[in-house]
C-alpha cells in the first residue's frame, strides 16, 4: 500500500466501445486523473480510452476533485475505488478546545472493509489522532496516474 499525493481530476467522458459479446455501445463512465491542467487530463483520458480501443470520444466534464491523495495497492482484487473523509483531532492549546482538520483519501480497495483497514494502517505510524467520519464506494472505474 503506498500514498501518492497529486493534483486529481474528475472525468466523465461518453465513448463508443465494444462489450463483451463485441458489440458496439455508446458508454459513461467516470474516471480520476492525475495532472497539472484540464488540457493534460482530457489528452491522458483520450489515450487511454483508445488505447483500450474507444472511440467517438466525448469529455462531458472534468472538475478539480475533492482529494488530494490517492491511497493505492499492486492487490489486483483492489479494484474499487472509495472516498474517505478523516478529520485530524488536535487539541488547541490556547483555548483548550478541539480542533478537527479534515482531509479526504480515494482509497484503492476489494471492499469497503479492506478500505478502512487501509486508512487505519495509513495512520498507524501517526501521533496524530483521527477519526473516520465517512467511508463511500466512487462511481470511478479507473484512476490514471503520469507515467512514472
Amino acid at each position: 500500500m503506498k500514498s501518492k499525493k497529486a493534483d486529481w481530476f474528475e472525468v466523465a467522458v461518453r465513448y463508443l466501445g465494444q462489450d463483451g459479446n463485441g458489440l458496439f455501445k455508446t458508454v459513461t463512465e467516470q474516471y480520476v486523473a492525475e495532472g497539472a491542467t484540464y488540457a493534460e487530463v482530457e489528452e491522458r483520458i483520450v489515450k487511454e480510452i483508445t488505447g483500450f480501443g474507444g472511440t467517438n470520444i466525448s469529455i462531458k466534464s472534468i472538475r478539480q476533485a475533492s482529494f488530494a491523495e490517492f491511497v493505492c495497492t499492486e492487490d489486483e482484487v483492489d479494484e474499487k475505488l472509495f472516498k474517505a473523509k478523516v478529520q485530524l483531532v488536535a487539541l488547541d492549546e490556547n483555548s483548550g478546545k478541539e480542533k478537527r482538520t479534515g482531509i479526504v483519501y480515494l482509497v484503492q480497495a476489494a471492499d469497503i472493509d479492506v478500505a478502512r483497514n487501509y486508512i487505519k494502517r495509513l495512520y498507524s505510524d501517526s501521533m496524530a489522532d483521527y477519526e473516520l467520519v465517512q467511508l463511500v464506494e466512487t462511481p470511478f472505474v479507473e484512476v490514471v496516474q503520469n507515467e512514472q
